[in-house]
């Protein structure tokens, strides 16, 4: 990805970049050794160059066959706790269009962070997610997971989530939290009581790749939808 923000922003090379942006050469230098880039260069640079996000996050151009653009391959295993991929209604809302036959479309709504204060705020993606018409729900959604704090529960960065807000959540699922503010993240429910909701997640990894796991409580007042995370699809 980062060769391609270099490529969108005309620069000469990484320290260019940096000043295209505004941002330090040794910010750039930490993202790459890091291997993750902040999401808000993406779209600082696709606004300022007028480049596709699609492009800058996948590499595909808007003239690529759908699904290959999308990039999405089979599911990746995931613990069962933190999807459930049991058979869902075979309708599917005005929000999603059919691409062939037994398949349907999910819109990828924006993006999801997944951190320790990982909340980003969503926006429009021009990108949707085919799924089988059998689990396709009306409300059905997608959005494109950030960050690592998931990965234990096999959500990780670029992943494509498809969520649905109207199964009925458990102890152990992975959600996606919406606030009232916009931003959104992924995050695991682990409980609630009247006022709050209990989430877990996991620290950046250590250099053995081991994560730790931390806990978050959120005021269920600031909630503005939450939906269970019931598909995941890894980019190609």
């Amino acid at each position: 990805m980062l060769r391609r923000l270099v490529d969108a922003a005309g620069a000469k090379n990484e320290s260019a970049l940096a000043a295209a942006i505004g941002i330090s050469h040794q910010a750039v230098y930490n993202a790459k050794k890091k291997g993750v880039i902040p999401p808000a260069w993406v779209h600082a640079i696709a606004v300022r160059f007028g480049v596709s996000t699609d492009w800058l996050f996948f590499g595909h151009r808007e003239e690529e066959d759908h699904t290959e653009a999308a990039g999405m391959g089979e599911s990746p295993e995931l613990p069962s706790r933190a999807v459930d991929t049991a058979t869902h209604a075979d309708s599917v809302g005005k929000n999603t269009v059919g691409i062939g036959r037994g398949i349907k479309e999910i819109p990828v709504t924006g993006l999801a962070q997944c951190g320790l204060q990982g909340w980003f705020n969503t926006g429009p993606v021009a990108l949707s997610c085919p799924v089988s018409a059998e689990e396709a729900t009306p409300n059905m959604f997608a959005v494109i997971a950030l960050g690592t704090s998931m990965q234990p529960e096999g959500i990780k960065a670029g992943y494509v989530v498809v969520c649905d807000p109207d199964k009925p959540k458990a102890k152990g699922d992975a959600v996606f939290i919406e606030r009232h503010d916009g931003a959104a993240a992924i995050k695991l429910y682990t409980g609630e009581d009247a006022e709050w909701l209990d989430l877990q997640g996991w620290l950046e990894p250590k250099k053995d790749g081991s994560q730790k796991s931390y806990v978050e409580r959120l005021l269920k007042s600031a909630v503005q939808r939450i939906a269970v995370v019931v598909l995941v699809k890894r980019k190609a």
